[in-house]
């Protein structure tokens, strides 16, 4: 088998690590003829029963050939599919050509998955920021009020002992956000 590129032998299409038939064909050496074929046969082989499974694994395709501009069909597959197909790869000749798309499908999953941990911690945007901090502003305002209504009572009062009975728990309970039968209940 010739020396051929195999830098980028899979791509990610739709969030799902994808090679096709022709880059398969391309990178081995194969004609596409029967790569198409191999893959008709694990159709095939697998039958009705499995028919699901081999909608995700080969999903038929076209592609324009460089030269004629007429367009042909293919298959686009994914790592089950790929891993399939390589069950026609056989003898020596082909066992650096599987490693190679192996490490290039394991590379471009560990890609992904870094991409998802990297989205749970995407940052705030400035407008999200910004509504976050002025509900914070608009909460601790909240509370400074009722501190100081608490404050005022207090003070109408006169500090007077049955005066703040009464009201200190209905006082408490807005300023605590909690209901005023909780404040009363005695253990």
């Amino acid at each position: 088998m010739n020396q051929i590129d195999t830098s980028q032998l899979v791509e990610l299409q739709n969030g799902e690590v994808t090679t096709t038939s022709l880059q398969v064909a391309i990178a081995s050496g194969k004609n596409h003829k029967n790569v198409l074929e191999a893959i008709d046969n694990i159709i095939e082989d697998l039958g009705s029963a499995e028919k699901s499974a081999t909608l995700e694994m080969f999903q038929e395709s076209t592609y324009i050939h460089e030269q004629n501009h007429q367009s042909y069909r293919m298959y686009v597959l994914n790592r089950d599919g790929w891993t399939m197909l390589m069950g026609y790869f056989k003898g020596k000749r082909y066992t650096m050509f599987r490693y190679k798309y192996m490490k290039q499908f394991n590379a471009m999953e560990a890609y992904i998955k870094e991409q998802e941990q990297h989205s749970f911690f995407i940052p705030e945007t400035v407008d999200q920021q910004l509504t976050r901090e002025k509900l914070a502003i608009s909460r601790q305002r909240s509370v400074n009020a009722r501190s100081r209504e608490v404050r005022a009572w207090a003070k109408l009062t006169d500090n007077s002992e049955e005066v703040a009975k009464a009201v200190a728990p209905k006082m408490l309970s807005q300023l605590l956000d909690i209901p005023e039968v909780d404040l009363l209940e005695t253990k």
